[in-house]
């Protein structure tokens, strides 16, 4: 809706269209005494009645724009004051004498019609009335308005004088409807109507006052002359103003709204563009700096082939991401001892990653001496990495599982601890036998400490020759999660393939992984040990 205040009232219109009313009623005389009154009265009827046609398009194509129907019962009645209208202009031509009252009858009901359409939606707004097919409604609302108003007419025209009274009846009823919807207009919340406007509500005030005069004046062709002057300069008024208000400055407005659109539209393009290039540009620095840890991560790692005197190590490291939560080392404390460790962090990614970093420095210490001390006790190299792990503010629910083990070259002994890994490591025996390495004592490294104080157990087993011991991680053996292997294929793999070398079991191995690297959805990391 237009807003408006009295700053904003079109004082210049109403002082003309007042100046035009004052102007053409006093013309109406001259008219009418150089025409005949039938052939006047007619011609200001088919005025009425192009405009109210008018009027009718108008506030029906506003309903169809503006989903209101108010508008559309507006238009019903508009469309009902042409059929009266139509009705007054053929009693008009047809009758040269004593035709006014029956004129003024039907005028009168078109206005009584129009006045309800415009007068319905301020009464009841959510009424059904206002609902159901147009056409429809019109017909029968029309084939209605032709048997009363044949019952009207015969009780106002036939019945005299008492039709006279009857009129006047409805004269009245027309001025009391337009004085209570010049009200309406002004005092109860005009503005929310949308087909509120200054000229609108001064068309009102003009029809009161005219209305007013045809009730208390005597019935006659100048009378009805004025009368119908005054109600097309209304209906003018009305149609412009539904126009102006409803269609024009809408379209005007959306018009706007279209060009701002394209407008918008063209640089938010050039906004997104040039914002997705500078994500592009951030996301390609991650990735960059991803790889670049990846790399770190992984030059911390052993060799994949390593040889200690008669012992051979066969590695792999599929992270399913770039960077991995597993880790794994292989390493010298003496001329004749060996450790290695596997340790699975909660999760992958970078958080995984930098603890598993953190945690190769707290497990393989620098110092030989220390190094070699924990390095043949796997349960206190365990404990220590515990204590220390719960020294440090991680996250509780960050964890790890970790399996540490040493070797004597010389006495093939092997001494190992399991800190709560889930995937024992299994000894595959020259003979064909399959065992597990499981009789040690552990706990996961995770925050505890001052709740539980757990113990770490090392254990011994003897190896022989051409044993071959497969530590890893349970993303080798985790099918739902990768779809490579379970324990049991793993097992087969190496029993079936025991006449096979340790190099070419892992080449089977790796073959079988880099089918489903891509899709790889738990970390991958083992080591073959070949005695």
């Amino acid at each position: 809706m237009r807003q408006w205040d009295e700053k904003e009232m079109p004082i210049k219109k109403i002082l003309l269209i007042s100046a035009l009313l004052i102007g053409g009623i006093s013309l109406n005389r001259l008219v009418l005494a150089v025409f005949k009154e039938s052939f006047v009265l007619s011609l200001s009827f088919l005025l009425n009645i192009v405009v109210a046609s008018m009027l009718t398009n108008t506030t029906y194509y506003a309903y169809r724009i503006n989903i209101n129907k108010q508008y559309l019962t507006i238009a019903s009645g508009s469309w009902l004051l042409v059929v009266n209208l139509i009705l007054a202009t053929a009693v008009t031509v047809g009758s040269l004498s004593e035709a006014s009252q029956q004129v003024h009858f039907f005028f009168t009901i078109g206005k009584l019609l129009f006045l309800a359409g415009v007068f319905v939606p301020f009464v009841a707004k959510r009424s059904r009335l206002l609902e159901g097919r147009v056409i429809q409604r019109n017909v029968i609302a029309v084939t209605l308005l032709f048997v009363i108003e044949g019952a009207f007419y015969i009780f106002s025209t036939k019945l005299m004088p008492f039709g006279s009274a009857f009129l006047y009846f409805l004269n009245v009823l027309y001025l009391l409807g337009l004085m209570i919807l010049i009200l309406e207009l002004l005092l109860s919340e005009a503005n929310q109507s949308e087909a509120v406007t200054p000229l609108l509500i001064y068309a009102f005030v003009v029809l009161f006052f005219s209305q007013f005069y045809m009730t208390v004046a005597p019935i006659s062709y100048g009378a009805l002359l004025n009368s119908a002057f005054v109600n097309f300069v209304a209906l003018v008024v009305m149609t412009v103003e539904l126009n102006e208000t409803n269609i024009r400055v809408p379209k005007v407005h959306n018009n706007q709204l279209q060009k701002q659109f394209n407008i918008y539209s063209k640089y938010l393009k050039r906004i997104i563009d040039k914002k997705t290039l500078q994500v592009r540009e951030v996301n390609q620095k991650i990735i960059d700096e991803l790889e670049y840890a990846k790399i770190i991560q992984q030059s911390l790692l052993p060799s994949n082939r390593i040889k200690h005197r008669d012992v051979d190590f066969f590695s792999a490291y599929y992270p399913c991401e770039r960077l991995s939560g597993d880790f794994y080392d292989i390493y010298s404390l003496d001329e004749d001892n060996v450790a290695l460790y596997l340790l699975d962090v909660s999760g992958h990614g970078i958080s995984a990653a930098l603890m598993t970093m953190l945690s190769n420095n707290y497990l393989k210490s620098n110092e030989r001496v220390i190094k070699r001390f924990r390095g043949m006790h796997p349960d206190k190299n365990l404990k220590f990495f515990y204590e220390q792990f719960n020294r440090m503010n991680f996250p509780d629910e960050v964890h790890m599982v970790i399996f540490y083990a040493t070797l004597n070259l010389n006495t093939k002994v092997l001494t190992y601890c399991s800190g709560g890994m889930n995937c024992n490591p299994i000894r595959f025996r020259a003979n064909g036998k399959v065992s597990f390495l499981d009789q040690s004592k552990g706990f996961p490294i995770c925050r505890l400490e001052g709740l539980f104080t757990p113990e770490y157990t090392s254990e011994t087993v003897q190896l022989q020759h051409g044993d071959k011991i497969l530590f890893y991680t349970d993303g080798l053996t985790d099918k739902a999660k990768n779809q490579i292997f379970d324990t049991n294929e793993i097992i087969d793999l190496f029993v079936t393939n025991k006449h096979l070398t340790s190099k070419e079991i892992n080449d089977l191995i790796v073959e079988k992984i880099n089918a489903r690297r891509g899709v790889l959805n738990d970390d991958i990391t083992y080591i073959i040990m070949d005695v």
